[in-house]
């Protein structure tokens, strides 16, 4: 890796922490605030409505962005063109989901979703004047500018959207506060790029990054079919109110891992796309990031399922009970979708978009079968199916990926080994200390008592099984931290 793609990682990777970081207490906060103001069912009725606007969204991007950022050149002819595709896509996403906004509403016997969705599906005329803004910025490595973004953006959607709610809009709060969003954020990156490229459809000189956008949207429709059929096969078969407490659960569950591994994958594809250019990402390399990560992601999620129980009933309040043991089955499964996640960048940076669409497609053949026998026995029996099904996802994408990437099972399992323990001794640790003191009510001091433990018990573990990567950990702090894998 040449020390000017190591210095850019380096410093992209801090401020895309920072900006998501800040970001995320400003969202956590106020979403604390709105679940307190809103019902179950308004989350219910919001995620039906997601699930849709989500898989349009897919469309509507193509994968242009991930093409821009991916490819070794880019004419400004060719960001002319991809901009103009973008604008006549995203309109015709939107027209689609206004005309067939009242066949889903028929679909699930909610008329209020046809005005929910029609509404939502604004969003994309609004973004579309982004998509080539944004993969301009991240293919410079510009993450400064773009953690400076997501942060104004973040705090100004989190603002409103309690706003909203306060002022009695309900689960209007949901919709109308991200709509605001894009449009803001739109601003920004044309503020901080301030180079207009005008509108093409000249097909000749994007053809190959059609192509890789193409499979890459491809995958990624099946990726989002795979992350929403919960939701789709839930609201067909459970009430509103059961809906609503297993979103907010999965929600819950998924912000640490999605944040985590979005300001991951912010830095990691432009930055992995550029070493595998110059010849640079190997196998060793991956497999040494993905180590880290994992001593990172294995006891957020770990210790969130240990202290579920005293979250839920603080930060939320009673009515969100029955979310408490979902969410903790979900949390514990949760790590190896990030092994899953990582997998899939990096064969993307390696110009492999096919065999991210074959993972999902494949992954086609486990969850749909888990899901329906899951939702018989009602929001746990779904969160169990995500129990069940992920550890066979990871082993077929890891399968398809291996020989690609540079490695082998064993390779997998020798970097996973220290984070299980690790985490385990941190889980058994809160867990025992929780029981013995047999307590049914915690105060805020105490809860965060118990992560200072969890946090404690986890780095005296590390340090026991892997004192290799307790050094590393101690030189990154000390900014002393080598990328070349040990």
């Amino acid at each position: 890796m040449s020390d000017k793609i190591k210095k850019e990682m380096l410093s992209g990777m801090k401020w895309v922490a920072t900006g998501r970081l800040f970001t995320q207490l400003i969202t956590w906060g106020m979403t604390f605030f709105v679940l307190r103001l809103l019902a179950p069912s308004d989350y219910g009725l919001v995620a039906l409505s997601t699930a849709f606007t989500a898989l349009f969204g897919l469309i509507a991007e193509f994968g242009f962005a991930a093409a821009i950022v991916q490819a070794k050149d880019v004419e400004k002819e060719q960001l002319a063109s991809l901009f103009g595709y973008s604008l006549a896509l995203n309109g015709l996403v939107t027209l689609l989901l206004v005309i067939g906004a009242p066949l889903i509403a028929m679909l699930y016997a909610d008329s209020r979703l046809t005005i929910i969705i029609q509404v939502a599906a604004c969003q994309f005329i609004i973004s579309a004047f982004g998509t080539i803004p944004d993969a301009r910025l991240r293919r410079e490595m510009r993450f400064r500018e773009m953690a400076t973004i997501d942060f104004s953006t973040g705090a100004i959607t989190g603002v409103l959207t309690l706003v909203f709610a306060y002022k009695g809009l309900g689960y209007w709060s949901l919709i109308l506060s991200p709509l605001c969003g894009s449009v803001f954020r739109t601003l920004f990156l044309h503020f901080q790029l301030r180079d207009w490229v005008w509108p093409s459809l000249s097909l000749f000189p994007v053809r190959e990054l059609v192509k890789f956008g193409g499979l890459t949207m491809a995958g990624r429709i099946a990726g989002h079919f795979l992350s929403q059929m919960d939701i789709l096969i839930a609201g067909a078969f459970l009430g509103r109110d059961a809906l609503g407490i297993y979103s907010v659960a999965m929600q819950l569950a998924s912000m640490p891992l999605s944040k985590a591994m979005g300001v991951i994958n912010q830095v990691a594809f432009p930055a992995m796309s550029r070493m595998n250019h110059n010849g640079s990402l190997t196998g060793e390399r991956l497999l040494h990031g993905g180590k880290l990560i994992s001593y990172l992601l294995f006891p957020v999620m770990w210790g969130l399922a240990a202290v579920a129980p005293f979250v839920v009933a603080i930060l939320m309040g009673e009515k969100w009970k029955d979310a408490v043991l979902p969410l903790q089955v979900v949390c514990l499964v949760l790590p190896l979708r990030s092994i899953c996640t990582l997998l899939t960048t990096a064969v993307s940076a390696f110009g492999r978009a096919d065999i991210e669409l074959k993972n999902t497609l494949t992954a086609f053949l486990i969850f749909p079968i888990c899901l329906f026998v899951g939702v018989h026995y009602g929001v746990l029996g779904l969160s169990l199916s995500w129990f069940f099904g992920t550890p066979i996802y990871t082993y077929l994408t890891v399968r398809s990926s291996k020989d690609v990437l540079g490695f082998n099972y064993r390779d997998i399992f020798v970097a996973l080994l220290g984070p299980f323990l690790t985490s385990s001794v941190m889980f058994l640790t809160v867990m025992m200390l929780t029981s013995f003191l047999n307590l049914s009510y915690l105060s805020i001091p105490s809860l965060l008592a118990l992560v200072l433990i969890g946090v404690i018990s986890n780095v005296c573990a590390l340090f026991i099984f892997d004192r290799k990567t307790f050094s590393l950990c101690t030189r990154f702090i000390s900014r002393k931290y080598s990328f070349k894998p040990e």
